[in-house]
């Protein structure tokens, strides 16, 4: 789990058939238990703690995550797949998946890439010893998601969002389409105009971060 958690924290939350164990890694707290109530035990861990892989766990495999970071460094992006460590998406790796030789802003601005936005990322390095993960947005999500005119929405509750398009004349013109529980892909139809569906929704959500997809 992420965090520095103490055994006398869960001890107190907890009434169950159950003897467990933690240690404590830089950033993580890993329990181990059994018992009786090991299933109940295990969903409760899960539905109060942010569970996450340590390093030992992780594979070069697909993982979902939430971009962090942006535009912070021009050497890449960074994306949290709740792990013990962030996966870098290196400069190398945009020029690889988006073709060009933009620069890690171009990129970002020009694909929508927000802080929060929830994708998927194919692992393709892990050191153990040094504790550094690499890692690409997966093609075949970029290429079902990324679709130019297309707008990023992250850091924000979808009842919000629908309640904020749903109270403009672009109600029946703009598809939301979820991501995960905070962070979406907008879909507008022909002649609608992204940038100003964007103030629209930056005006009325101050939080939320938004891009557009493509040269717009």
């Amino acid at each position: 789990m992420k965090g520095d958690i103490a055994k006398d924290r869960l001890q107190s939350m907890v009434d169950l058939d159950i003897r467990f164990d933690i240690s404590h890694r830089p950033g993580l707290t890993v329990v181990e238990f059994e018992g009786e109530d090991e299933v109940v035990f295990s969903n409760y861990l899960k539905a109060n703690f942010e569970i996450c892989y340590t390093l030992d766990e992780l594979a070069l495999d697909l993982y979902k995550g939430k971009l962090v970071d942006v535009g912070n460094y021009g050497f890449g992006i960074f994306c949290d797949i709740s792990s013990q460590k962030e996966v870098l998406i290196s400069l190398n790796s945009l020029r690889e998946v988006f073709g060009g030789k933009l620069s890690t802003r171009e990129y970002i601005f020009k694909k929508g890439l927000i802080e929060g936005l929830c994708v998927d990322v194919r692992l393709t390095r892990i050191e153990r010893g040094t504790g550094r993960v690499w890692g690409e947005l997966d093609r075949e999500w970029v290429k079902k998601h990324l679709l130019d005119g297309s707008i990023t929405v992250s850091m924000v509750e979808l009842d919000k969002l629908k309640r904020l398009i749903n109270g403009t004349s672009f109600r029946n013109s703009i598809k939301i389409i979820p991501l995960c529980e905070s962070s979406f892909l907008l879909r507008c139809k022909e002649g609608i105009d992204p940038p100003g569906i964007v103030h629209l929704i930056g005006s009325g959500i101050r939080e939320a971060r938004l891009g557009i997809v493509g040269e717009i």
